[in-house]
């Protein structure tokens, strides 16, 4: 089971697209806003992706910087980064 890191992407930038176009419609008070670029959405990402026999785990690096550190450190002992 190996992650296609084009899914992944693909999986994430709606969600982006939309919290982005939520949050420019709040700020300009307009009905309708523009498609994002890719530099208003964050892309491209960096990410961390560790594989292991059973699966794997990917996460974006500035999401995971944002976590509390007991949060993160969960994730490092995933990857065995810990």
């Amino acid at each position: 089971m190996t992650p296609d890191i084009n899914q992944i992407l693909a999986e994430i930038r709606p969600r982006r697209v939309h919290q982005w176009k939520k949050e420019y419609r709040s700020k300009h008070h307009e009905y309708d806003a523009p498609e994002p670029t890719d530099k208003d959405l964050g892309f491209p990402l960096q990410m961390l992706t560790v594989h292991w026999e059973t699966g794997f785990i990917c996460v974006d690096l500035e999401a995971l910087a944002k976590l509390p550190a007991a949060k993160r450190n969960k994730i490092y002992k995933l990857g065995g980064l810990k």
